[in-house]
């Protein structure tokens, strides 16, 4: 009984046994809290509202993100959205994502570079890119079309 409430313990602390690895975080800010939400689900984040006024957040695509943390980019388990009716000084528009799927990382890095889109790339067994132009673009998240200020490139050295 003793060893098995030590192993618990152990386990607890180090943070084996549910935790799930951090992810990088999409940039939100600006968007419909219902859509915002929607983005995070689906990459397997976690996130939690911050704000809502006096009755709560009752018609959620009422809602807008005015800021969140970790910042777009970063990695997180938890996004804290801070919502409003309104979000005061909104931010301007970030610029609409190109499609790079195809694009050698090199040129795609161009890309988003040009359009002042930050952006980082992973693999999908976990390899670093050194060399640029060896891989290529699978996939993007946010995809073509969509407004944001960071993007995630899925790369391998042959999408086929």
């Amino acid at each position: 009984m003793r060893t098995a409430l030590l192993l618990a313990a152990i386990l607890l602390l180090t943070g084996c046994g549910g935790a799930t690895k951090p992810k990088r975080v999409p940039d939100l800010r600006g968007q419909r809290l219902d859509l915002a939400e929607n983005r995070l689900e689906a990459r397997g984040l976690d996130w939690e509202e911050i704000g809502g006024g006096d009755l709560g957040i009752v018609i959620r695509s009422h809602w807008w993100v005015c800021d969140q943390e970790p910042l777009p980019g970063r990695l997180g388990r938890t996004v804290k959205l801070v919502v409003d009716r309104e979000c005061p000084g909104r931010p301007p528009q970030p610029p609409l994502v190109p499609d790079v799927s195809g694009l050698s990382l090199e040129d795609a890095d161009d890309e988003l570079d040009d359009l002042g889109i930050a952006h980082d790339a992973e693999t999908y067994d976990d390899d670093v890119p050194l060399v640029e132009h060896l891989w290529e673009v699978c996939g993007q998240d946010p995809g073509p079309g969509e407004r944001a200020s960071y993007v995630e490139l899925y790369v391998d050295r042959d999408c086929d």
